[in-house]
């Protein structure tokens, strides 16, 4: 849900915050860096690519937003030139032709680290091993029976087998794409005569 509300922040609701001001831009790099720090705390995704990921993208946009400021007050220096004292203009001096290229080298550096990233989940996936038809090498892919929500599960007692139950899980769950493992634990309880 926090990703969804600040694609829509950034998407549409930005645009009502001081349209064509600076102020816009500073709103949007404080929620920029506050949606990368949650992101940085929060970890919110089950596997540490995708948090990889989402961070190395929270980072690029951040720099991206930082950049625009940056040329943003390039552009201001520029359109009232002489305006300004010699001071103002020292202070308000961006330069221009450095900045874009450093903003496009950072975004092509997140291209390419989230491309390697992407590769290397596609090659760890492919060596996984699959459950696949003898015949025709096409992966198993089990029809969940009418009025199921699982097809197996697996009862484990929680003192000893938690950890085991997991485990299998996951490796059955690998082997065999959208198979749904229900776990079930077996508590037992002592009574005291």
């Amino acid at each position: 849900m926090i990703e969804s509300a600040k694609k829509v922040f950034f998407v549409s609701l930005i645009r009502l915050v001081a349209p064509g001001e600076m102020t816009q831009l500073l709103v949007a790099i404080l929620v920029a860096v506050l949606a990368l720090v949650y992101q940085l705390v929060a970890n919110p995704f089950k596997r540490a690519t995708d948090n990889f990921l989402a961070l190395l993208g929270g980072i690029a946009y951040v720099f991206l937003l930082l950049g625009s400021l940056m040329l943003r007050l390039y552009s201001i220096s520029n359109e009232l030139g002489d305006q300004l004292s010699l001071q103002l203009q020292e202070a308000f001096s961006v330069p221009g032709v450095p900045v874009t290229i450093l903003l496009l080298v950072g975004t092509l550096t997140s291209i390419a680290f989230a491309t390697a990233v992407l590769l290397r989940e596609a090659l760890r996936d492919w060596r996984q091993p699959k459950l696949r038809y003898k015949d025709s090498g096409v992966p198993v892919l089990l029809p969940l029976p009418s009025g199921s929500t699982h097809h197996l599960f697996i009862s484990h007692i929680w003192t000893t087998g938690q950890d085991q139950a997991r485990v299998l899980q996951s490796r059955l769950q690998a082997i065999v794409p959208g198979l749904l493992v229900w776990l079930v634990c077996r508590c037992t309880t002592r009574t005291l005569d």
